[in-house]
């Protein structure tokens, strides 16, 4: 079972997700920010992917990845940014608006990566 935190904003962006997520066979776990997100790693530091805003009012998405990457090393990151924003060079973006295929097939090809052992994608 892969283990997901899912970090976003959005209220109903955190539950849908995690529906969709747990319907696919996924252990979710929701976060509204970064302090949330920290909690849960310290207290489990055995997430497989990460599902993070590009943009979070408390810091970018990237930078808040890295941090948590100190409780979580292994960690894989699935980004999520709106059509108008720039996505990463490297890694796995969802780019809004997504379908739930979209987001269940993002967090398959991370955890394939996080099965694999691997640090980056």
């Amino acid at each position: 079972m892969t283990a997901v935190l899912f970090v976003s904003h959005d209220s109903d962006l955190r539950a849908a997700a995690s529906r969709v997520l747990a319907m696919a066979g996924c252990r979710v776990t929701a976060a509204a920010h970064a302090g949330h997100a920290s909690l849960a790693c310290m207290e489990t530091a055995s997430f497989d992917v990460l599902v993070i805003e590009g943009d979070m009012p408390d810091g970018s998405g990237q930078d808040i990845a890295d941090r948590l990457r100190r409780y979580c090393p292994a960690v894989q990151v699935v980004r999520m940014f709106n059509a108008d924003s720039a996505a990463p060079a490297s890694g796995i973006a969802l780019v809004r608006p997504f379908l739930a295929d979209d987001l269940i097939r993002a967090v398959s090809d991370a955890s394939h990566y996080a099965r694999r052992g691997a640090t980056t994608l």
